[in-house]
């Protein structure tokens, strides 16, 4: 189960989630899984194996997914937040030229 503390509060990409047709328990979820993406950051150079979040409350009704898939979910959702974000810019009409950089 994933907690659900996680809402969309102050989150600029609301109309972006909207018009995806994704609800609020999507971004729930998007937020909970997007710290994923810095697991393989913070297990370069480790010498004992990393903790992970445990599996049964992370992904429910399906195997526990493995190191490498939980970075790249992590990594999905990250950028699917970073979107609405990048999208709630450019609807200001003050950031038409804005993009996502990946450094």
């Amino acid at each position: 189960m994933l907690p659900s503390s996680m809402h969309m509060g102050n989150y600029e990409g609301k109309a972006f989630f909207a018009s995806l047709g994704l609800t609020s328990e999507d971004f729930a979820t998007a937020a909970a899984l997007s710290p994923w993406a810095t697991l393989a950051e913070q297990s370069k150079g480790a010498q004992h194996a990393l903790s992970l979040p445990d599996d049964k409350e992370a992904l429910p009704g399906g195997p526990p997914p493995t190191f490498d898939r939980k970075v790249w979910l992590g990594r999905r959702c990250k950028h699917l937040l970073d979107l609405g974000r990048l999208h709630a810019l450019k609807a200001r009409g003050c950031f038409e030229s804005v993009r996502l950089v990946q450094y």
